[in-house]
């Protein structure tokens, strides 16, 4: 097993904010939320701007809600990828438009978005991106704590963990019967 590992980081200006998109082929859920960050980088003496798409998979697709388009992030991704195409017997995929061309796609998968600098003149009705941040990570560490307590030793069906007691209580009795 390699010591390398699957995660980069990237600063920049977003530039752009999808819509979340279920992108299931089976009929189930599946969702994505692509992003753009804007870099500026500099070479030979002449500024270009690189637009680098991101996406946010499944529970990640809320990471990028707290922000808005011109605020200056540090975005933590890592990369997947996949052979594309027809896969010949040489084991390089060819592309229909250049067969002498190799097929291959890759993808910036978001899983933590930190904020920079807000971007001048947008005003957050809400909150503070960084607090609106901190916030689900908060919530998201609650659910998974709640999740890991409920799969070790759950007393029994319809029991709920309190939060605020940090033990099993059982739900309220419910008078729900017509007379």
């Amino acid at each position: 097993m390699s010591d390398y590992k699957n995660e980069f980081k990237l600063q920049g200006k977003i530039k752009f904010i999808d819509d979340k998109a279920n992108i299931s082929k089976s009929g189930g859920e599946f969702f994505t939320r692509e992003f753009c960050l804007s870099m500026e980088e500099e070479s030979m003496g002449d500024v270009t701007e690189n637009d680098i798409k991101f996406q946010c998979v499944r529970n990640n697709c809320e990471k990028i809600e707290p922000f808005n388009v011109g605020d200056e992030v540090i975005v933590y991704f890592s990369m997947k990828g996949a052979f594309g195409g027809a896969k010949p017997k040489e084991g390089k995929p060819k592309s229909p438009k250049n067969p002498n061309s190799l097929t291959c796609m890759s993808n910036a998968n978001a899983w933590k978005i930190e904020l920079v600098k807000k971007a001048e003149g947008v005003s957050d009705s809400n909150s503070d991106a960084k607090d609106k941040q901190e916030e689900w990570d908060k919530q998201q560490q609650q659910e998974k704590h709640n999740r890991d307590l409920k799969d070790k030793n759950v007393p029994h069906p319809g029991m709920k963990w309190d939060t605020k007691k940090k033990e099993w209580v059982s739900p309220e009795p419910v008078d729900d019967l017509p007379f």
